[in-house]
């Protein structure tokens, strides 16, 4: 216990019983309450709902009323019993006729466990100021922004209903946001993931998990029991062979290839399944060894509830081209090792993947890799083509409510390339390549959202990061670009930076809509490294850029109704266009 650092404050005699006074201890305004001659309680000034002085509020017997939002406070605990949050409350004692208050700083170090208790509190009642100012306490403390956000990613796992959602990739991101942010204002990053978090996952129960079960001590057969679960959709067995190899200590990036692979078996929920994963690659690191068994349990239940959508009717030439191609995967995969060829046609494979039909964008990709073109370098291309997509797309579609896609889908071309480079890199097995397969796919049958394929040759101007910000808040796409392009190729300092700032700013209001606005941002930039030195290299940039000044859907109410009243009184199905 440190020794207390009694402040004298007042005489005693200047507080009547019954009334309260302020004092200045250490910095903080300190309201301190007579409710009998010899009882006196120290609260902090400030309201922690929104700080509005205490010492106004309407006090009967030892409960304090904050009189702004009726929020109520035990004067001897400072426990709140109206309302969601703690006043800090100070020991105090007369000596020598004169009121003194104890100013030592309370140890945030020993609190951490406390304050973890009330930001889950905060985020089940989806109370985001008191999650904000936990958060900050917990980076007061000395928690690194990265400990923070992998505990927000595991809150998730443990609350979300299916599985993991979208917190985890944005728990992962905003770690990327809060390195350039000093001290506190990491908050700003971390209250993305907090803000999604909450709306995701308010006033649920605890999701219901299995105890853990051994895996076969054979990695093989360890997987191949897992894969058959997951095919017949049983969530809670395959959870349960996750979660007991976590728990025998399977290192945890042989888990996460095994997820790699369940994920190259179906294109799950546009894309979403290997985004979390490949993420999962980076949130390891940051804190999530330590919620392994929660997270990768979770990882793998959202897998199996995830739909299936390469079984869609859509797919069905696809799937019959894939059939056959399937035995070729080992020589495909082994052609990688063999070295690349030091030319290949990437004009050729770029407009067979953006103009041909599905067959023919396929077999130029097969084409390539027969040649031996490493499957990194076939993703760059690939993510290129998903820029292009973002470039030319029609924003009349996003506007129209009578259609399903929108700019929020068109950005997932983008991140699903990006996370099929990321496991790519780490996964060496055949199976790899149908993701990359599935990644043609989806550039492919996004065409019908072009209003002219983008990407063209742009001479750009030049500007300020600070004008480009301007251009996409003023909402003027092509501005946007233009400036986007002079600064890439004036390789102007500051871009990055410019627009990764973006989202801390309420950019956008929805937290999911922010949540792409983020990985899109990031996505963007490491594609646009990874292609440094090719001509597209600067694709991807520009089409965040634009996409960042184009009008955005992000209610979505207009074109819930819109279906609904199709569904109710016509018997109509929504209308896409992919």
């Amino acid at each position: 216990m440190p020794t207390p650092e009694w402040q004298t404050a007042f005489p005693l005699s200047a507080l009547d019983v019954g009334a309260a006074k302020l004092a200045t201890i250490g910095g903080r305004k300190v309201a301190v309450f007579r409710t009998a001659p010899d009882a006196l309680y120290a609260i902090d000034n400030a309201c922690p709902h929104e700080g509005y002085p205490l010492i106004q509020g309407d006090r009967k017997d030892c409960t304090l009323t904050c009189i702004w939002h009726n929020f109520k406070f035990d004067l001897r605990s400072g426990a709140c019993l109206k309302g969601d949050e703690d006043v800090r409350t100070y020991a105090v004692r007369v000596a020598d006729g004169q009121v003194q208050i104890d100013a030592t700083e309370p140890d945030l170090s020993a609190q951490i466990p406390r304050i973890f208790e009330s930001l889950e509190a905060a985020l089940l009642d989806a109370r985001v100021g008191q999650a904000c100012r936990d958060a900050t306490r917990l980076l007061q403390a000395g928690l690194k922004p990265e400990a923070i956000l992998a505990w927000v990613a595991a809150f998730d796992a443990r609350y979300a209903e299916y599985g993991v959602t979208h917190a985890l990739p944005v728990a992962v991101d905003a770690a990327v946001l809060a390195r350039r942010l000093e001290g506190p204002e990491a908050t700003y990053a971390i209250a993305q993931a907090l803000e999604l978090a909450a709306e995701t996952n308010v006033r649920r129960p605890v999701r219901p998990v299995p105890a853990p079960e051994a895996p076969p001590s054979d990695p093989d057969a360890a997987f191949a029991l897992l894969r058959q679960r997951v095919e017949d959709e049983d969530a809670e067995g395959a959870e349960a062979l996750v979660r007991g190899a976590v728990a025998a200590g399977v290192p945890l990036e042989q888990v996460l290839g095994w997820t790699v692979r369940l994920c190259s078996d179906h294109f799950l929920d546009f894309g979403h399944a290997l985004i979390y994963t490949a993420k999962s690659y980076t949130l390891m690191p940051m804190g999530g060894a330590s919620y392994a068994e929660d997270l990768l349990g979770a990882l793998v239940f959202r897998v199996v509830n995830g739909t299936r959508e390469d079984l869609l009717p859509k797919w069905a030439r696809w799937r019959k081209r894939f059939a056959a191609l399937e035995p070729e995967l080992p020589a495909l995969h082994a052609r990688q090792l063999a070295g690349g060829p030091p030319y290949w046609d990437r004009t050729a494979t770029r407009r067979a993947i953006l103009d041909g039909g599905p067959a023919e964008a396929l077999d130029a990709v097969v084409a390539r890799l027969q040649e031996g073109v490493p499957v990194v370098d076939l993703v760059g291309l690939l993510s290129a083509c998903a820029s292009a997509r973002m470039l030319g797309f029609d924003p009349a579609i996003d506007a129209d409510p009578g259609v399903q896609e929108g700019w929020l889908d068109v950005t997932h071309l983008l991140t699903f390339c990006n996370a099929v480079r990321r496991v790519a890199e780490r996964v060496q097995h055949p199976e790899v390549l149908r993701l990359l397969f599935q990644a043609v796919r989806f550039v492919n049958h996004a065409r019908p959202l072009d209003r002219a394929v983008g990407g063209g040759a742009r001479s750009g101007v030049s500007g300020t990061p600070a004008e480009l910000v301007a251009a996409i808040r003023a909402g003027d796409p092509e501005r946007a670009e233009d400036l986007c392009v002079g600064l890439l190729r004036d390789e102007t300092p500051g871009l990055r930076a410019a627009l990764l700032d973006l989202p801390l700013q309420d950019l956008t209001t929805r937290p999911i809509v922010t949540a792409h606005v983020i990985k899109t941002t990031i996505a963007a930039f490491e594609e646009a490294d990874e292609l440094a030195g090719e001509p597209d290299a600067a694709l991807p940039v520009r089409a965040v850029a634009r996409w960042l000044a184009s009008p955005v859907d992000q209610r979505f109410l207009r074109s819930r109704v819109h279906d609904a009243i199709g569904f109710v009184v016509e018997g109509r199905i929504p209308r896409t266009l992919t």
